[in-house]
């Protein structure tokens, strides 16, 4: 469960979905574009663990588990 949150968090920084949050709640966002927020792609990204201990191969199993 905390492999989950810990890889959802890496994600939410990838696809800024606290910015974007942001910027909607600021009331900047008029309409859409293709690239307004657009964030980072992570497929085919190196995942680095730090900090191999209990939950380390359980955050490198998630996105294994996801492909």
């Amino acid at each position: 469960m905390l492999a989950d949150l810990a890889f959802a968090l890496m994600m939410a920084v990838a696809r800024r979905v606290v910015e974007g949050d942001q910027f909607v709640r600021a009331g900047k966002w008029r309409t859409w574009t293709p690239k307004l927020m657009l964030g980072r792609d992570v497929w085919g990204a190196t995942l680095g663990i730090i900090g191999w201990g209990a939950i380390g191969p359980a955050v490198g199993a998630v996105p294994a588990a996801s492909a």
